[in-house]
């Protein structure tokens, strides 16, 4: 086909005359459909032909999509928007069928079950518009191409996900995966699979040295909002991780990773059972060339439980560092001589020493007597004084959290639904972090050469390490 000469071009939009008489891909003018029995079917449309040919011309399939972009929504041109529909039905056809090519004979299903599900053309309710609609009213040419976009929608789409779900394929990375995840929850998850309790250590210890040396810095890093994919773990970060898992004898990175891996199906197959998912799984984002990956964009509730978790893991993390701040605090106070001072710092490094011992390497009390020159198992009880520091960390953790909840949910719930979450939150955080700390409390009183595996206890090491490092 032969388009508009070049003056023509120039004369109406100047962006259009880079290339001449170029050819403009039949994308934009036949329209991929669904019909009413479930066959799929190419429709020309000669209007979007005729309309897209007068205006043809562009370098790139993106100048053209930023033209049709700007003729649809600023002057109302609907043949503009006709031309967008038709490129994204033909881009939602060839995702759907990238996706059964790869994914279809090892997890039961085919093109044509997809189809149905993205290009739908009716509305299901009066507040969310049919998918393709979505597509092209939210596609920002400035962003990305529509290709792109097209795909990143099609995926975080709500019966897109459900479907996939169902067979076994989710859309997150490994890497996202192990940043959501708290010690508490990889506790859980590990003794459903009957994991030994060296081997939950050994996760717990792999779990928190990648969230030092990964997670932490890359959070910092990373500017507010940003929605980007979370990078493989450098060699260097992988180094780091081996050295502190296993200081005297640091394992292979190769056998790291592997790992990391290993740790994050583990929690891949929780995710998925967890949603009536098959745990046959695959991860989408690692192996789709069709568009940029895409963090994981789960409902509002995956958002706001994702959040939350982060925040009880902050929330629990402050309130360690204060109470246990505050505790060698008080052993000075009210201590005005040198040798009651000299006393009294004596016995804050006794605590931060036991404490370290008894929640960091498992000693008993009777150990830990011996090695602090105390009298015996009840003077570091009572130098310690756990019941009291651990109702001191739940206080503190249940008021900041609650804070931080409320705040949370305002992006979620409605100002009456907030009204009545308030009424209910205290109670609901409560219960969650009693259980926290009555967890903690049941692992220490297992007796000799125990594994402290609970989140509380892994937190106050987290916290002492920290703390001996910054010395």
């Amino acid at each position: 086909m032969v388009f508009a000469p070049a003056q023509r071009l120039t004369s109406q939009n100047p962006i259009m005359s880079r290339v001449v008489n170029s050819s403009v891909s039949e994308r934009y003018w036949q329209r991929v459909r669904i019909d009413r029995l479930g066959r799929l079917q190419v429709e020309l449309r000669p209007d979007a032909q005729a309309y897209i040919a007068n205006w043809a011309g562009v370098a790139t399939d993106l100048d053209l999509q930023r033209w049709l972009v700007n003729q649809w929504h600023h002057s109302q041109q609907a043949l503009a928007g006709l031309c967008l529909e038709c490129f994204i039905s033909n881009q939602m056809r060839d995702f759907c069928g990238e996706l059964a090519q790869r994914f279809g004979k090892d997890h039961d299903f085919s093109r044509d079950e997809l189809l149905p599900l993205v290009l739908l053309e009716e509305a299901t309710n009066a507040e969310t518009p049919p998918l393709l609609q979505r597509i092209r009213d939210s596609f920002d040419p400035e962003r990305g191409n529509l290709s792109t976009w097209t795909v990143r929608v099609v995926k975080s789409d709500r019966l897109v996900r459900r479907f996939l779900l169902e067979r076994g394929i989710e859309q997150v990375t490994d890497w996202l995966i192990l940043n959501r995840t708290n010690p508490g929850r990889l506790e859980r998850v590990l003794r459903t699979l009957n994991a030994t309790a060296t081997e939950r250590q050994e996760a717990q210890r792999l779990l928190a040295a990648y969230h030092r040396c990964y997670r932490d810095p890359l959070v910092q890093q990373r500017a507010a909002g940003t929605r980007s994919r979370y990078p493989n773990p450098s060699d260097a970060q992988l180094l780091a991780i081996a050295q502190q898992t296993a200081p005297e004898r640091p394992p292979a990175l190769p056998q790291v990773l592997a790992a990391l891996q290993q740790l994050a199906q583990h929690l891949r197959a929780d995710r998925i059972r967890a949603r009536g998912g098959s745990v046959q799984t695959v991860q989408l984002s690692d192996t789709m060339p069709l568009a940029a990956p895409e963090p994981d964009n789960g409902s509002e509730s995956d958002h706001f439980l994702a959040a939350y978790r982060q925040q009880f893991d902050v929330c629990l993390d402050t309130a360690i560092a204060q109470t246990i701040e505050h505790r060698v605090t008080s052993f000075q106070q009210g201590k005005q001589t040198p040798k009651a001072r000299a006393k009294a710092q004596t016995k804050a490094e006794n605590f931060l020493v036991a404490l370290h011992a008894f929640h960091c390497q498992s000693a008993s009390m009777s150990d830990i007597a011996a090695q602090l020159g105390l009298r015996d198992q009840p003077s570091v009880s009572r130098l310690l004084d756990l019941k009291h520091l651990r109702a001191d960390i739940a206080r503190t953790t249940l008021s900041q959290l609650k804070q931080r909840v409320l705040a949370l949910a305002q992006a979620y719930v409605s100002p009456d639904g907030l009204r009545d979450l308030e009424a209910r939150v205290q109670t609901v955080l409560a219960e969650e972090v009693d259980a926290a700390i009555a967890n903690a409390q049941k692992e220490a009183s297992t007796g000799y050469n125990r594994a402290m595996t609970s989140c509380l206890a892994l937190a106050i090491c987290h916290y002492l390490d920290r703390r001996r490092s910054a010395q």
